[in-house]
């Protein structure tokens, strides 16, 4: 830990950042996967610069990190024209903040004044933090560290960004707190029959209105389900009354947009060819927002503050093979590993004590590979075809690295429009990647310069190809689609057969030739 001498040295914010990282060490799952926080600084902050390379230089590998900006910074980065100190800092941190964010993807922006806070101006709102009492409950009384919360409360009323983003960039929370009640709907799986039998954007009357009804009623049970949990006693307990925020946003949205609108990406980018699809996107969002605000009158509680939103959904859409979130499919097919107890012997026999199951997909001609980084474990890679893949979409799937930077926030810039909305809404949770070897870093910072200002937030991340980024395994492995035929073709098991024979029909139509 840190030692007492050069404590007393090291900023506060600083302090807490390294002990966030050594606990954050303990919880990793995977060697990749982490603890879900975050912190943020003004880019007005005098030691912001220090902040910027905390994770560069610090060694804090495991950090998360953000600058809070708002209209002025980007007006001092976008306009030569504009001087003084301010000026001058303000191109100073972003210069700074791009040279970093190029070596390991941070830090990244967050336009703090986009956000909405519902709070500024509010004095009661600045006595509630002031005295400490939105840390407790009649259950969690938060005894032991009241005097800790109540200054850390204090400090928080003078915030110049008095809101934050969550760590996945989809919700709205005030800087000392709150909890994410998010959910997800998904569209697609409200077709009253299988999507892969529907001719794309051709669905027939009473198929579409039973369809659409179907979805209007996921979305308001949502919203309903997301206000009932924000009933429930909590450490935030007085924050999400106050609040009562909420955030319910769609997920297989491409996947939607083809068979019920018969529309790929590049046509979503098109306002008036993609009019039914966004104004059906407005519609429920009209929806969701009108039936929070009549539930929340009816159960007597706060109007909630933020109501839309569009999480990254990657457990969920996983389950259904659907695109997660906003975001495009990022593969066409893949190895997905998953991790078993045991290890084979040299002699090609199992260790005691492994999971029957290691052998069992091995024999069915599943890759399996040991672990040197994680003794005693084993990956079973699984062949998986997403299902957009399968829905006759063929030459028109886009996938995130097909797709241009700009054409992707293009993409936030409406899904922020017609689904976000003005009032009541959170933000959209997206990672846009940057390749290298396409992009430099001079036009990794126009890029960013240009397109960041339109958007509330956006993750930014660098994509070095064949880097090599220390983990002996990713839970996905994009395979060439040859060598993706060649490896279900060793597979024999039932239970995969439909993957199997979209491979062997990949390339007897010449596609993959193995």
């Amino acid at each position: 830990m840190i030692e007492a001498a050069c404590a007393g040295a090291m900023p506060l914010w600083e302090q807490a950042l390294r002990v966030d990282h050594y606990l954050s060490v303990e919880v990793q799952v995977g060697g990749a996967r982490r603890a879900a926080r975050m912190a943020t600084k003004s880019w007005r902050d005098t030691d912001v610069l220090r902040f910027i390379r905390a994770k560069e230089e610090g060694g804090l590998w495991t950090a998360n990190h953000s600058i809070m900006v708002d209209a002025k910074f980007w007006d001092y980065v976008n306009d030569p024209a504009k001087t003084g100190p301010l000026a001058d800092h303000a191109r100073i941190v972003f210069a700074e903040a791009m040279r970093c964010a190029w070596v390991n993807g941070e830090p990244g922006f967050i336009n703090g004044d986009q956000l909405e806070d519902n709070r500024t101006g509010s004095a009661r709102l600045k006595q509630v933090h002031a005295d400490g009492r939105d840390f407790r409950s009649h259950r969690y009384q938060a005894t032991e560290g009241a005097a800790l919360l109540a200054d850390l409360a204090q400090r928080a009323t003078s915030a110049h960004f008095p809101v934050t983003t969550n760590p996945c960039g989809e919700i709205t929370l005030h800087v000392t707190g709150g909890y994410c009640v998010i959910g997800d709907f998904a569209p697609l799986l409200a077709c009253p029959v299988a999507p892969e039998e529907v001719m794309p954007g051709q669905v027939s009357a009473e198929t579409a209105d039973i369809w659409d009804a179907r979805v209007r009623d996921s979305v308001r049970l949502g919203v309903r389900f997301l206000l009932r949990a924000n009933r429930m006693d909590a450490l935030y307990g007085e924050e999400v009354r106050r609040t009562n925020r909420i955030g319910i946003g769609p997920t297989g949205l491409h996947e939607w947009a083809w068979v019920r609108f018969g529309l790929d990406f590049n046509d979503l980018l098109d306002e008036d060819r993609a009019a039914p699809f966004w104004n059906a996107v407005r519609e429920l969002s009209t929806i969701a927002k009108s039936e929070a605000n009549a539930y929340a009158h009816e159960t007597d509680t706060a109007q909630p503050v933020t109501v839309t939103t569009v999480k990254p959904a990657g457990t969920t859409s996983k389950l259904f093979g659907l695109t997660e979130g906003a975001h495009l499919p990022a593969r066409r097919q893949y190895l997905r590993w998953v991790q078993f107890k045991g290890v084979r012997r040299e002699d090609g026999t199992w260790e005691a004590g492994t999971d029957p199951l290691l052998p069992a997909y091995e024999h069915k001609g599943y890759p399996v590979r040991s672990l040197r980084s994680f003794p005693g474990m084993s990956i079973v890679g699984f062949p998986t075809v997403p299902r957009i893949q399968r829905l006759g979409m063929g030459e028109r799937v886009v996938t995130a690295p097909e797709a241009t930077p700009e054409q992707q926030y293009r993409w936030l810039e409406l899904l922020e429009k017609y689904w976000i909305g003005a009032e009541q809404g959170n933000q959209v949770s997206y990672t846009l990647k940057i390749y290298t070897d396409r992009h430099d870093l001079d036009g990794f910072r126009a890029m960013v310069a240009a397109n960041q200002p339109h958007v509330r937030c956006c993750a930014v991340l660098p994509s070095r190809p064949d880097s090599g980024l220390g983990y002996e395994y990713l839970p996905e492995e994009e395979v060439s689609a040859g060598k993706f035929a060649a490896i279900t073709a060793m597979i024999q098991d039932d239970e995969v057969r439909e993957v199997v024979d979209w491979a062997h029909l990949q390339c007897a139509s010449g596609v993959c030739p193995i």
